[in-house]
This record gives C-alpha cells, sequence and structure tokens, in this order.
C-alpha cells in the first residue's frame, strides 16, 4: 500500500453525514453525528473504534446499503442515490461468510453479482476466472461452498466483489470470525489487492494488528471522528485510546516497554523487524 497523495481526488467523499436509526413511535437511535470522511483511490484505510461507534453504519453508507438521515456520501463524485452504481464501484464483505453464500457452486456464486448486470455469457466467464484466479480458488471452482473453509469462503465473497469490477473494497469485520490462518489468507489478498490491483482498501476491524498495516487510520466514537493519522501517530495517542477503550497492537506495546528498559527502539515502529534490530544493537 501507499499513502495517496492529496492531490488526487477522493474516490469517496462523505460530508456532515448524521444517520439515526428508526424508532417505531418514538425517538430514533443515533449513530452517524457530522461526519466528514475522504478516501482516496488506492489508499488502505482502517476505521476502528469500540462497539456502537459507528464504524458499520459507515460503512453501509459507503455503498448505499444505508443512505444518509442528513448530509450526503459520493462515489466517483456521484450522489449514490441510484444505490445498484454505488454497489458497483464499492463492494462488500460482512462478518459472517455463510450469511452471503447464494449459490451451490462456488463459480456460480462468483458469477452472481455479474448475472444482475445482464453482462454477456463470455463476459461473465472471463470476470469469474479472473476473480477466482486472484484469490486463489480455480482448483475449487467446482465445489460446494458449504464444503469450504471459513477463510475460503470468504475468499469467494472477495472474488463475487472483484467480478463486479469495484474501484473499492470494503471488509467489514470480515476476519473476525475466521481462525488465524483464515485471517491471514483473507487480509494478505486483501493487502495484494489494494497494492496490485488499486483498489482502495477499507477495512471495518477490531484487530489492531490489522490497522496497523493501513496507510490511514480513523478513529470513531459516538458517530464522530475523534483521531485519524497514519497507524504511527494514532497508536503514539496511547492515553486517548485507552479512554476510548482501546488498545495498541501489541508489538507497539512491546517496543514501548523495550524502550522504557534503554532499548533504542526506532520511533513508530510496528512490525517486528525494528525491534529485532533494536534488541540486537543493544542498549
Amino acid at each position: 500500500m501507499r499513502a495517496a497523495p492529496s492531490t488526487v481526488s477522493p474516490l469517496i467523499t462523505v460530508r456532515d453525514v448524521h444517520f439515526v436509526y428508526p424508532a417505531g413511535g418514538g425517538v430514533g437511535t443515533p449513530a452517524l453525528a457530522g461526519l466528514d470522511l475522504d478516501i482516496a483511490p488506492g489508499e488502505c484505510l482502517a476505521i476502528i473504534g469500540g462497539n456502537g461507534s459507528g464504524k458499520s453504519t459507515l460503512a453501509k453508507h459507503l455503498n448505499a446499503l444505508l443512505l444518509p438521515t442528513a448530509g450526503e456520501v459520493r462515489v466517483d463524485g456521484r450522489d449514490p442515490e441510484g444505490a445498484w452504481l454505488a454497489r458497483q464501484r464499492v463492494g462488500m464483505v460482512f462478518e459472517h461468510p455463510d450469511n452471503q453464500i447464494v449459490a451451490a457452486i462456488v463459480e456460480e456464486d462468483v458469477a452472481f453479482g455479474c448475472e444482475n448486470l445482464g453482462l454477456p455469457s463470455a463476459e461473465i466467464r472471463a470476470r469469474v476466472d479472473r476473480a477466482l484466479r486472484v484469490v486463489g480458488l480455480e482448483q475449487l471452482r467446482r465445489h460446494p461452498p458449504h464444503q469450504l473453509s471459513g477463510g475460503q469462503k470468504q475468499r469467494v465473497a472477495i472474488a463475487g466483489v472483484l467480478a463486479m469490477r469495484p474501484r473499492c473494497l470494503v471488509l467489514d469485520e470480515a476476519t473476525s470470525m475466521l481462525d488465524p490462518l483464515g485471517q491471514q489468507e483473507v487480509m494478505e489478498i486483501a493487502f495484494r489487492l489494494c497494492r496490485d490491483e488499486s483498489l482502495a482498501l477499507v477495512l471495518i476491524t477490531h484487530a489492531m494488528e490489522e490497522a496497523a498495516r493501513a496507510d490511514r487510520i480513523v478513529v470513531l466514537a459516538q458517530g464522530r471522528i475523534v483521531l485519524q493519522g497514519s497507524p504511527a501517530e494514532v497508536f503514539a495517542r496511547e492515553d486517548e485510546l485507552r479512554r476510548l477503550r482501546l488498545e495498541p497492537p501489541e508489538l507497539v506495546r512491546l517496543g514501548r516497554a523495550l524502550a522504557r528498559d534503554g532499548v533504542a527502539v526506532p520511533p513508530g515502529a510496528l512490525t517486528i523487524d525494528p525491534l529485532v534490530e533494536a534488541l540486537i544493537a543493544g542498549p
């Protein structure tokens, strides 16, 4: 991934967005409160926050699964009142892979969105072939999805999104139900797509280790952005994160503990390699 240049026009703009979940006969529940956000083409953005902070509500606004109570969201400079256009541009993968399976065979599931677009059969076949190749599931194309592992099911979901040729991929807690191997499979594919295919990648996550690999982190609380910046900048605000009941990644905490013991840890170290080098170098 790379930090997107500030001169690039945003792929998605969120302006003064409010959203209230309706309540029968009473006052609704506010979920977003005047939120502003730009997402650039090819950027990897992690959105973190505690339960009820508005993360998933914001995610559903990015492809018009929800529409703002007030304010606006634009995708490719367009108001996505025509929700189908937004869902072509912004694909989503959710937490529970079984809830996303719609067909009895992997390749049919991947083709589902393209068929709804009314594309010619040859075009659908080419898109499905490429999507399965990108996520490494070519050999399982004729398998029933229910026989796959959780990580493989999420890769099927990602392939179905890729076949639609989106410009942005949103993973809404997409690894939270997976074992460590499945988490690694899904995230490696997502980061590779961001890097090699120039897809914008939005990670809605509780996993700080995933957020640490993003270009930028946005922290939500009560439907507002309360912190944002590079991973090193955000995780340096440890006291503020703890007030929000969030913890920096374990490697960041380890680096600070080593620094307190006199090890010359590089500022903003987020991965294991600089910590190992610092330990080898000694105090």
